[in-house]
This record gives structure tokens, sequence and C-alpha cells, in this order.
């Protein structure tokens, strides 16, 4: 360290060398560039983790396979150029780069979460040739670089019960690689002076070719950069004539005005907003469930799961849907997500209670391709020895083997990620019947144990792609708190957890947060809410979708367009809230959650138009994968599907 601070010493001195000799004239003193450049950057490594790894050392082996991660980290290097003409030249950086990351998180067999961190830090020798086509101040450079390992340690977490750190065995002391990139050199001093300076804001890409950290498994690195580099040079004086070089009495320096350069750093305006949000009152809520046409089997067993309902043949004799809510404890009804999923898991009884009642209708039970060979046909006919025997249904109105048009998670573009959960997805048996009475929502109507309180939507859009970080401090009526750091684009708060009357009034909100690289921003804004409308009676839906996809379900659209959409009454509030599983990336599941709250409200916006609706707000957010925000959670394949929704509430006009 203390070698850095002497080199960064020298070159500073270098540039204040250009405030002595600036009074030599220009007429008597030609400048000549010198091909010599030296200098330093700074920047951050993107780093993309490729490939398996799961035995860490001799020591410790993870539960679970890691596959992807990513993670962005310093790069700093001291360099030299040298540029013979204006085209064609060399560059080196010696360099310090830091190739950590952490792995995206993993479901170890045992069902619980897995984390994997890395601490890899290099010493880089970074040879390039480097071409500047135009003659400008753009250029292009590549070249082979070494990479010398001088941190290897690993932590590994494993359902907040076990954790591990050491180092990496079969670390390679050694690696050599590949990297390209580009550049701009742009000046900052004057072309009359003796000492130049430029500033360089450049990008390049490490390629992971032959750039395996270990000589075990597959994991491989690349790495894309992006930084500022410093440069300095010094101009050769060619003197015609000493005697005509006048004297420096007068002993000026600089250029008198105090004023010193100042590089500003633009970053994308944050757009920061707040809304308040309207919630019904649960005490006096209508909820219809979507069902989840799906049985998902555990990993290597064909036997229904026991968290699925299953009655004997007596008990399914007296099996009534409008019975299942009957004795349930008061905190089942504290959760959505909790009631649904219980809704859930009796399918099977609900099934065979409605084939029992519709006795001309028939199923088709489809197992996915994407299943081992023989447990489709095996699990399917499971589902249907329990209707059979339990709720007598004639086993010729289950036809079981089909499995054409078994829609499969796992072969769907775009998701490249958490392969774990992917299987688990498609490891299931599909439910399809041409018989509408069938394939019906649920219908709850139960007494709620509470009303959900009013809310206040903040949103710092862009904040999620820009920002490392963001908070913000909200004050009303001299009362302030502080609320972050915050990492996604939208945080929903209570009113009670904001100062002062939290229902109205002028808000002075303040916004922090620290960019990408590193750089502080800070903005003020004052803000009237309006007055959050008071708990009203209300109704909620839900409305399923594919994976991977903005277009509702078949049922679930003519549902929208045909039980939802005559509900709403003139001057009713609809409030629309979609999500995402967390399979695949954060920015396109963002994207997927808007997508899907579009879909809903276009599809509700036109039948509401064609039975003539008049004053009918809409209120929508998209929350993407957020954990926060997500009505269910994303261990089991079923939660993962109903997180693939919009929520429907409709608060009724008065």
């Amino acid at each position: 360290m203390k070698t850095i601070y002497t080199l960064s010493f020298i070159t500073l001195y270098l540039l204040s060398g250009n405030l002595r000799s600036q009074s030599l004239s220009k007429d008597t003193i030609k400048r000549m560039p010198s091909s010599w450049w030296i200098g330093q950057s700074i920047g951050g490594n993107f780093n993309y983790y490729r490939g398996t790894t799961q035995r860490l050392n001799e020591t410790v082996t993870t539960s679970a396979p890691f596959h992807n991660g990513d993670g962005l980290r310093l790069y700093f290097s001291f360099l030299a150029e040298y540029r013979p003409n204006k085209t064609l030249g060399t560059m080196l950086n010696v360099a310090f780069s830091n190739r950590s990351s952490s792995f995206d998180g993993v479901i170890t067999p045992g069902n619980e979460k897995a984390f994997l961190y890395t601490v890899l830090r290099y010493l880089n020798i970074e040879p390039s040739l480097r071409l500047a086509p135009f003659s400008s101040a753009f250029y292009i450079f590549a070249g082979p670089l070494v990479s010398i390992n001088t941190t290897k340690e690993f932590f590994y977490q494993e359902g907040g019960k076990y954790e591990a750190r050491g180092d990496w065995s079969d670390l390679r002391k050694f690696n050599w690689g590949a990297q390209g990139g580009l550049g701009i050199d742009i000046p900052i001093s004057k072309k009359s002076s003796i000492n130049q300076v430029s500033l360089s804001p450049f990008a390049s890409f490490q390629t992971n070719f032959n750039n395996r950290p270990r000589r075990t498994e597959s994991w491989s690195i690349y790495t894309v950069r992006t930084g500022l580099a410093v440069k300095f040079s010094t101009h050769k004086r060619v003197i015609p004539n000493a005697s005509a070089i006048p004297s420096n009495d007068a002993g000026t320096a600089g250029n008198g005005s105090g004023m010193k350069d100042t590089l500003r750093i633009y970053v994308k305006d944050i757009q920061f907003s707040a809304q308040s949000i309207a919630n019904s009152n649960e005490e006096a809520a209508n909820e219809i469930f979507p069902l989840c046409h799906s049985i998902f089997f555990n990993a290597g067993s064909t036997a229904i799961p026991q968290r699925y309902v299953q009655l004997t043949a007596s008990a399914a004799l007296n099996f009534k849907e409008s019975q299942l809510q009957a004795g349930r404890p008061v905190n089942w009804y504290n959760s959505r997500a909790q009631r649904q999923l219980d809704v859930y898991y009796q399918l099977l009884n609900i099934l065979g209670s409605r084939m029992r009642n519709y006795p001309q209708s028939t199923i088709t039970l489809s197992a996915g391709k994407a299943t081992r060979v023989g447990d489709g046909a095996a699990m399917a006919a499971q589902i249907k020895r329990y209707l059979v025997t339990s709720f007598g249904i004639d086993a010729a109105r289950i036809i079981t083997g089909a499995d054409s048009e078994m829609f499969i998670t796992s072969v769907q573009s775009g998701n490249n990620r958490t392969p774990a959960l992917r299987q688990q997805d498609d490891r299931r048996v599909d439910i399809a019947s041409s018989s509408p009475e069938l394939m019906q929502p649920f219908n709850s109507s139960s007494a709620e144990a509470r009303a959900t309180e009013p809310s206040v939507l903040f949103t710092a859009a862009g904040a999620g792609d820009q920002l490392q970080s963001w908070w913000m401090d909200v004050t009303n009526n001299g009362t302030a708190m502080h609320y972050g750091p915050y990492k996604q684009d939208t945080i929903l708060l209570p009113v009670s957890a904001l100062p002062g009357d939290a229902r109205q009034g002028m808000y002075i909100i303040e916004m922090g947060g620290t960019t990408r690289n590193g750089q502080a921003i800070h903005k003020t804004t004052r803000l009237s809410l309006p007055p959050v409308p008071a708990s009203a009676a209300g109704t909620r839906y839900a409305v399923l979708f594919d994976f991977n996809s903005f277009k509702a379900l078949t049922g679930n659209r003519q549902f929208l367009e045909n039980t939802i959409a005559p509900l709403v009454t003139d001057s009713s509030t609809v409030i629309i809230h979609g999500h995402t599983d967390i399979i695949g990336n954060e920015i396109r599941n963002r994207s997927l959650s808007n997508n899907r709250v579009n879909e809903a409200r276009h599809l509700l916006e036109a039948a509401l138009n064609a039975k003539g609706r008049k004053g009918v707000k809409f209120e929508y957010y998209g929350f993407g994968q957020d954990k926060i925000m997500s009505p269910f959670g994303n261990q089991l394949p079923e939660e993962r599907f109903y997180n693939r929704t919009v929520i429907i509430d409709i608060i009724q006009g008065r």
C-alpha cells in the first residue's frame, strides 16, 4: 500500500509541473509529443460465474451444486502506453483485480436455502496492442493476460444452521486468458503545456475461454470491466536559440483565475414518487381462489405427497366443498397465501366431489415429458387410483398417459437460471377437462379476522438498475423517520409506519443513494398525499399465468371477462398487483409482472367499456419477483405457480 501512495504522489507531482515554465514563449519553444504515457486506472469488475461447483475443498462439499453467479468488485491498475504514432501502439497494465462474487442461491435436497460466496483476488499482468483506427482519440485494444492468485477464500451457508469458511482446493495459482476493449482519450490540459493529462473512460471484456479458476469441476469466470484512467505525458521542448528565451523574473504560474477543473459525473435521473393505496376491508371480503390444476411430486417418488389431503372412502362420502373453511383456527385467516394453499391441497377432493356431482364429466391426466421414463405414467396412475377408490369415480372417465400438451418449464427460452427449481416445477401431472364445472375457481366467503390498513407505495424508478442501494427520510409536522437501505424500485409501507398523520398532509421526502460506480446522489422533494380512503367492503380475485408468459390462461381470461367484470359497478376502484416466481432474471421478471398487470387491466377495461361502466379507477403495480411483496413463498413448485399471478381487489363505488 505504501508503494501505491508513493507512485500516486509521483504522478501528482508530475501533474503539478505544468505550473512551472508556463511563461515560456510559444514563439521560442516548440512542443514535441512524447511517445510514452503513464498513469493509473480504477473501475469495476462485473464478474459472471458459469459452470458448476460443489466440492469446495477436501472437507467441504455442498448439499446441492451451484451453477451461476455474479458480482461487482474493484479493479485498480498502474499503466504504461507507448504510442510511436497516431495509429498503432502498445499498452501494459499491472493491476489488482477482484473477481469475487456470490453464486445464485440454491435449494438443497433437504429443502433448505444455501448460499456460496467467494473471495478471489488476483495480480494481473495485461499487455495489449493498441489501435486508433481513425487516428483520433478513440482506440481499441486486445491482448493476453496473466492472473496470479493472491486470495482464494469461500464462505458457505446452508439454512442458517450450517456455515463453513475456508480456502478453495485445486485453485490455479496462475491463469492465462485474453481480453479486449475500447476507450477514448479526453485531453484536460492545454496543448501548449509541457505536462499533458488526459482522462480515458474505458470498457473491456475478459473472456472465460481457458479461464477456469480451479483444476477440477467446470466453474468458469468471465468479466466485463468499466472504469476511468488518468494518463500523464511530457512534451519534449525544442529550443532553437537559448538567447531567445526571455527571463522569468515575473514568476507567474497557472492561469491566475483561482478556478479548478471539475469532473462531473451524471447519472440518469431517478424518478421518485409516492401514491396512497386503498386496501379493501378483509372483514367483509369475498375471495375467489383460482385452482392450480397440477399435482407436484417429490423427487424420486411417484406417491402423492403427504401435503395433499387424502381421504378415506367413508370420509370422501361426506366431503363438501362448501365446508372446507369450517373449524379453522383464527390465525388461518391472517394470510391469504395460507388460505389459498390450504384450499389447493384439497384439490383432489374438490375434483372428486365435482366429478361426483357432474357424472358426465371427464378428465385427462398429462404427465410431463421432462419426467424420468416411467415416472409420469406411475404418478398419473396414483391420482386415478385415488379418485376411483375414495370417490367412486368410474375409471373410464379418467384418461391417463397423454403428454403431448404438457407445458414444460425447463425448455422455455430465456430461463437458464435455477435449473433445480425448474426440474421441481416439471415433475408434475396436469389435470385438464372440457367440463367447465370441474375447472371453476374456489369461492371463499369467510369473515376475516382483521382488516388490512391502507398503504403508501414509494417508487424510485430505475434504482434497481442504477443504484447499489437507496434510502429515504420522511418528515411530517416536524416528525422524521428514516427508511432503508433498499435495493428494489418499489417499497410498500403501511400508513402506521409513516410519521405524523399518515392519512393525509404535506411530507418532505429526502432520498439518497449510491450509484453502481460509488457516486452518492441526493434529492429532496415535497409531496402532498391525498387522504387515503377509508376501508370499504371489497372483493378479491387472482388470475394465473403460464410460466414466462403474460397471456392469461384461457379459463382465467374468461373468468376476467365473464365473472369479474360484471361485478365492477360505476365509480369503483380496481387495484391490480402483478407478481412472478424467482426463476429467471430480476429485471426481466419486473417487466413480466408489469406486462401481466397490463394484460389484466386491458381485458377488464374492454369488458367494462362494453358494459357501459363509468368512473372506474384503476391502480396497478408490477412487483416482479420481489420477495417482500410476493404473495407466496418460492420453496415449493405450487408456491411458484401461484406467484405467476395478478391479484385484483375491487372496492365498490358508493
